[in-house]
This record gives C-alpha cells, structure tokens and sequence, in this order.
C-alpha cells in the first residue's frame, strides 16, 4: 500500500498584463533586455555620436604638422629574447620526437623496412623538420629569428626518440 506523497498544489498566479501596469513576459522580456544592452553597448562605446571627438585642429597646428611630422614607428620590431627554458623549447622537443617515432612506424610497419635501417632515415626526418622549421623563421617568419636553442631542443627530441626505439 504504498501510495504516492500527495504535495500541496500551490495555484500559479497568472502573470500581470501590460494593460494591469505589471512588467513583461516570455519573449517580450527578452527582447526588452537585448535592446536594452545593445543600447548600453552602443552608448559605452561611443558609436552612438559625437560624444568623444576631438576638437577640430587649428591651421597652425596643421601647419605644424606639415612642417615637422610625428616620428614614424619603427619598420621592424625586435623579437623578445629567446629564453633556455621555455615551453617554446618543449613544444620544439616533443615535436621532433613525435616526428621521429612517426618517421620510424611508417618506414618499418608501412614499408617493411628493418628498424636498424629506418632509425637514421626517421632521425633525418625529425631532423630535416626542425631545420626547416627554424629556417622559416629567419627569412619568412613574422617578428622571429633563428634560434639555435630551438635547435638543441629539436636534437634532444630526436636523441629521445632513437632512445626510445633502441630499447
């Protein structure tokens, strides 16, 4: 005999019309937030008007500009120094150690080769990679350089990864 809890059924009360003076509902109540955060949006940003012009420069000013124009910005940023320790260097390892291992499956699972003679092909192929990687760098890489360090940490990937496929 096990029946069901019986809980009070509270009656909803009706939502208050816009003719009673109450507030709005469901999508009318939407839309009214959207609006009115897209106008707080337009009106912080000042796209709303002129509130943020500057004033019109005067003719000597102008003139003054003409005469001696503000100094240009410089045509190259210099890189941020190359740190020995950063994740940067990380990324370089585990790359050429991904490549390395994924060089050595397909010459020997997918080619047949032995291993003793797809290890120094895969190493040429991390190797070949890393180089490249740091050659784009120095001639077609936005605000990078060469970095030699990047390069140690492309060998120590490599050198992991003989490791590993030597065990």
């Amino acid at each position: 005999m096990n029946r069901p809890l019986r809980t009070k059924k509270f009656p909803r009360k009706a939502s208050p019309s816009r003719r009673e003076g109450g507030t709005f509902s469901g999508p009318a109540r939407a839309t009214a937030r959207w609006a009115v955060g897209l106008a707080l949006i337009v009106t912080a940003s000042g796209f709303g008007g002129r509130a943020h012009a500057q004033p019109k420069p005067t003719h000597a000013e102008v003139r003054a500009r003409l005469v001696h124009p503000p100094a240009a910005p410089p045509l190259i940023r210099l890189p941020a120094p190359d740190r020995r320790l950063a994740f940067d260097k990380a990324q370089h390892a585990a790359f050429a150690f991904l490549s390395v291992i994924g060089g050595q499956y397909t010459l020997v699972r997918k080619a047949g080769w032995s291993e003793r003679r797809a290890l120094p092909v895969s190493m040429g192929f991390g190797a070949a990679l890393g180089l490249g990687k740091e050659l784009y760098d120095w001639r077609a890489g936005p605000r990078r350089t060469f970095s030699r360090r990047d390069l140690a940490a492309d060998a120590f990937g490599i050198l992991l990864a003989a490791g590993f496929i030597l065990l």
